[in-house]
């Protein structure tokens, strides 16, 4: 049985309805929100994360190889080998 929200009259409620379950037609579940541009991240999709924060692959793509070890927590790039490993 399909059932079709009563508040928002949709079978899948859209972000601004209070019965919004973090799905997006086409996205699928929405884990969080990069740290730098805000984009939604969704499941499935690329991205890094360290103590709650979130970063989406095209942000990290932009950082220079400092500031991405830095968000990852590592003091060098030998620190972030040892977390790999």
């Amino acid at each position: 049985m399909i059932i079709i929200c009563e508040i928002c009259k949709s079978y899948v409620c859209p972000p601004a309805c209070p019965n919004f379950d973090g799905r997006v037609v086409g996205l699928g579940t929405r884990n969080g929100e990069c740290h730098i541009c805000g984009a939604g991240i969704y499941e499935g999709d690329g991205h890094f994360c360290r103590d709650e924060k979130m970063l989406c692959v095209e942000c990290a793509e932009e950082l220079i190889p400092s500031e991405l070890l830095s968000f990852l927590g590592c003091e060098d790039i030998n620190d972030f080998f040892d977390m790999l490993y």
